[in-house]
């Protein structure tokens, strides 16, 4: 039985049930701990019962070097040995009812999970958070089907287009937007990665070691999710919807530089008015807050033709009124996620957007999941890791694409 001391200070031994807190979790859409924890309060300021639960079941992420207490190994965990007759075992906790599956074993996916999240939040990389500081709109669905609102304004140009009315007496507005929720369905695709270890190696292997592997290969693998993500967004992505606000299968619509500046006249190269005036075009619509671009296009802004300096003008007094531009709001710095190199960003392209209407991240909760099996024959056991999220256009009038190429 899982034991903690709950919120009254009394201790209370806790049958798992084998997968069922599993499953009801899923089916609610939060994580294990947070099922546990929301069914088996504790005392403010003490640890909440799924960090009790870990710690009595001998679930030790990280060695107590002070106190010359090892971090548990895998076979501590995977296979724990019996000590008495009460079926305490060694370092795993005692053994649920019914079937005989020790503690450890069942907290053991969603605590290496809070492990390998617990070190992501402190260690997550820089580009990582950079590609979540970009989104919008954040919403977690307990079902892999998100039924997307189909938005549907009267005008042409959205909501810009529509404005406030006269209407006679006893009559109906005009109606400036639709929403219906049956037209667009999207499926969010699952993704997995497995875990394999042989017999020999639980002994031999710590949980510190398994959770530092695993939260690397999250590390990588979020980057490479989100540079997949960020090219779709430009590019088109062949699995997204058509609205009338935004279509997703079709890239988005580039401006040249030169349109802005006729003085450009190479490719790859901006000039001060021309970056000011892509700044200053569709600001009716979205505020450009991020920009997503590779290296050479980010030197090329850095490296402007006619950009002030402070060096510009001479230190003699003249008369002088300084003005800040009240509208459109050019005051606050853009963002700027230069992509890796290799992630197979359009050269030259710079993908401007309003952080608030631009993208929107969509996860199910019923696709997260995590299992141990024993292989028999091979004499291993196997840890399964799924997930799944999508991103997509919100509004495609809050992006605006930049290319550093010519008209003709």
């Amino acid at each position: 039985m899982a034991s903690y001391v709950d919120n009254n200070g009394d201790r209370q031994e806790v049958d798992l049930q084998g997968l069922t807190y599993h499953q009801a979790a899923s089916e609610k859409g939060i994580s294990l701990r947070q099922f546990i924890n929301d069914k088996h309060p504790t005392k403010e300021g003490s640890p909440d019962a799924f960090t009790q639960m870990c710690v009595n079941a001998g679930l030790r992420f990280k060695a107590d070097d002070d106190h010359g207490i090892p971090a548990s190994s895998l076979k501590d965990i995977l296979e724990p040995n019996m000590m008495d007759a009460a079926n305490t075992n060694q370092v795993g906790g005692t053994y649920t009812s019914s079937p005989q599956v020790p503690d450890s074993l069942n907290l053991f996916p969603a605590a290496l999970l809070e492990a390998m999240e617990a070190a992501l939040v402190e260690n997550r990389s820089d580009s990582v958070k950079a590609f979540e500081s970009m989104i919008g709109y954040n919403k977690t669905i307990a079902s892999d089907r998100f039924t997307r609102p189909y938005i549907d304004y009267s005008g042409n140009d959205g909501p810009e287009d529509s404005q406030f009315q006269r209407v006679a007496q006893n009559s109906r507005p005009p109606l400036m937007l639709s929403l219906t929720a049956s037209d667009v369905t999207q499926t969010i695709p699952t993704t997995a990665i497995g875990m394999e270890i042989s017999q020999k190696a639980m002994a031999e292997t710590s949980l510190d070691l398994v959770a530092l592997t695993m939260t690397r290969f999250l590390q990588v693998a979020d980057e490479n999710e989100w540079i997949t993500n960020m090219l779709g967004v430009l590019n088109g992505n062949l699995d997204g919807p058509t609205t009338p606000v935004s279509t997703d299968t079709a890239a988005l619509a580039q401006v040249k530089a030169d349109q802005y500046d006729s003085a450009i006249v190479a490719a790859g190269a901006l000039t001060q008015k021309g970056w000011l005036k892509y700044l200053y075009h569709n600001s009716k619509k979205a505020r450009k807050t991020h920009m997503v671009l590779d290296f050479d296009a980010a030197l090329a802004v850095d490296n402007r033709s006619g950009r002030p300096t402070n060096v510009q003008n001479d230190s003699t007094d003249r008369l002088d009124v300084p003005f800040q531009i009240a509208y459109p709001d050019m005051n606050e710095p853009v963002k700027f996620i230069v992509m890796p190199e290799g992630s197979g960003w359009t050269a030259n392209t710079l993908m401007g957007l309003d952080k608030a209407y631009a993208l929107a991240k969509i996860v199910s909760s019923s696709v997260n999941y995590s299992a141990i099996e024993d292989i028999l024959m091979k004499r291993s056991r196997e840890f399964r890791i799924d997930r799944g999220f999508i991103v997509h256009r919100i509004f495609a009038d809050a992006f605006d694409v930049l290319s550093l190429t010519l008209t003709s």
